[in-house]
């Protein structure tokens, strides 16, 4: 059982974190290869914040959802949801020009997140890997 929790929380945790960062990157490195589709003349409102680590959110996030699941709370799939809508609209009201190209690697990285979440704690719980 031990082993299925470590497992599971690997997986979540470090996993998730490399993943998500190579997804990320990897969009955001196609959004500015594409000139048309990013404005270098105003600062992106989707780039991290540099007061808030994105490794310590994505860390807590993830964390957080494993074991919601990994306990089986009722509901964690809406509250995932929830929580990614939640994180996007902090995103909008931040200052600067909205970035309709750059909400994307935000709303799928944390869509990935999610998924590693998801998937970690079905780990723990022994539904994967029992």
């Amino acid at each position: 059982m031990v082993i299925r929790w470590l497992l599971g929380l690997g997986w979540s945790l470090f996993a998730g974190h490399f993943v998500v960062g190579v997804v990320v990157d990897g969009l955001r490195a196609q959004i500015r290869a594409a000139p048309e589709a990013f404005d270098d003349s105003m600062p992106s409102t989707w780039e991290p914040d540099p007061r808030i680590p994105s490794w310590a959110e994505g860390l807590i996030e993830r964390l957080f959802f494993t074991l919601a699941v990994a306990f089986d709370v009722s509901g964690s799939a809406t509250a995932m949801m929830a929580w990614i809508a939640i994180r996007m609209a902090a995103h909008w009201n931040r200052l600067g020009k909205p970035d309709a190209p750059g909400a994307l690697p935000v709303a799928l990285g944390g869509l990935v997140s999610m998924f590693f979440a998801l998937t970690g704690g079905a780990i723990c719980r022994g539904l994967i890997w029992p």
